[in-house]
């Protein structure tokens, strides 16, 4: 899952203004332990990328002692899970 900004024009986390950081990491806080609490990950790993979209996005990923990358690189590996969506819906904020 990724998190972005609802601020236009932000391309790395050092755009976002000071008085903002607080909100996204309290957003990465409440993601990653959905992440754990609803679906056991054993570990999240977090990512502000953003190579071929110039937006800042927080990637939460969230990784399992099954992953076919484990100890490795998630990018490009693996096949995409479907996510409840009913159960991140119960945590959606606005």
């Amino acid at each position: 899952m990724f998190l972005v900004p609802r601020i236009e024009g932000l391309r790395d986390l050092h755009d976002l203004p000071r008085d903002r950081a607080p909100v996204l990491f309290d957003e990465i806080d409440r993601l990653s332990r959905i992440l754990v609490d609803e679906f056991q990950a054993e570990k999240i790993n977090e990512a502000a990328l953003g190579y071929q979209v110039p937006q800042l996005k927080v990637h939460v990923i969230d990784r399992y002692a099954s992953d076919v990358t484990w100890s490795g690189n998630v990018w490009n590996a693996g096949v995409v899970q479907d996510v409840d969506l009913a159960v991140v819906g119960t945590h959606r904020t606005t």
